[in-house]
């Protein structure tokens, strides 16, 4: 016969045992009864469904599959949450951009929107020189290029002019910094110059070294 305090002591490990896994003592899911449904929706996007959800804006010129690529080959991120946010984040861009349609909705809007992204994926590629797949990476986690190039590589190719003249490159040299860093060409030139200048004297670096280390942080409401 088992006194009352040894009958307590078998309920208590029993309970341990079905509510947490005995190596972890992390709670088991079933015990506690989730959906399958439920689990799966907070569950953490794989990249082909982040790729998917944002099919209407990716599918014009074949963008998903360029992605595809870009990750593959380490142009974009392999975490599903991270690359779904970015695809937000562009879609957002390309709605406040007019690729949106004005007058159309969900679907509709993102196909216009997806227009708009393509058409920058072509342009970045001219401008920078790369394949088509580093230039959809580029564009994907620095939606502010769908403004930039928006009007035409105009613009963009002034700015990578200025930009050779600062680091003291020529035109094929300065593609290959912009593509490190796609950053520089979203910076008007002369703030990006005297950025650039402060941060060499501050630390010692070369004009190039500085560039390598610029953000969009640095410059609030660019």
């Amino acid at each position: 016969m088992f006194g009352i305090g040894s009958l307590l002591v078998k309920q208590a490990q029993y309970r341990c045992l079905s509510v947490y896994d005995c190596c972890t003592c992390r709670p088991k899911l079933d015990h506690f009864h989730i959906p399958a449904a439920a689990a799966a929706a907070v569950a953490a996007p794989t990249v082909e469904q982040a790729i998917a959800r944002a099919a209407d804006l990716l599918r014009p010129g074949g963008l998903d599959s360029l992605l595809q690529q870009a990750v593959a080959q380490g142009h974009l991120p392999k975490d599903g949450s991270v690359l779904s946010e970015l695809l937000k984040a562009l879609e957002v861009s390309a709605a406040a951009g007019g690729g949106g349609g004005g007058g159309g909705g969900g679907g509709a809007a993102a196909v216009g929107g997806g227009a708009a992204v393509a058409s920058a994926v072509q342009a970045a590629s001219e401008l920078l020189g790369g394949t088509e797949v580093q230039a959809a990476a580029v564009v994907v986690k620095n939606p502010k290029y769908l403004q930039l190039l928006s009007g035409g590589l105009g613009e963009a190719r002034e700015r990578a002019g200025a930009l050779a003249k600062v680091l003291g490159v020529d035109q094929a040299e300065v593609k290959e910094v912009v593509r490190s860093n796609p950053v520089l060409l979203l910076v008007p030139p002369e703030l990006l110059r005297r950025k650039l200048q402060a941060m060499s004297n501050m630390t010692g670096l070369s004009m190039q070294g500085a560039a390598e280390m610029v953000t969009l942080f640095m410059f609030p409401g660019v």
